[in-house]
């Protein structure tokens, strides 16, 4: 079990359905032009997730299975970060932290 400690005055949890052949998108401002300050991402199922910051970029973090990625932007990021399966269709559990 892990402790995560990240700033932020408010919070979204998104359960996303992804795609191994499509980036989706976590959009912060999706949800009242809001600047995301942490992403926490994590998958529910046994199987990796690459993170992208372009749509289709040719760059990405893998997240391996059972491991949580926190992104700790201290930017205030306004743009999406994309999220693709390594395969199959899991569920990515994702905290936005505003």
């Amino acid at each position: 079990m892990a402790t995560i400690v990240a700033k932020g005055q408010d919070f979204e949890i998104l359960n996303i359905t992804l795609s191994a052949t499509v980036d989706t998108e976590v959009d912060p401002s999706a949800s009242g032009n809001r600047k995301a300050n942490a992403f926490i991402v994590q998958c529910r199922t046994a199987v990796d997730m690459l993170a992208r910051l372009t749509d289709q970029g040719t760059q990405y973090f893998t997240i391996k299975s059972g491991t949580v990625l926190h992104l700790d932007l201290m930017s205030m990021r306004e743009k999406a970060i994309y999220l693709r399966s390594a395969s199959g269709t899991p569920v990515a559990e994702v905290i936005v932290l505003f």
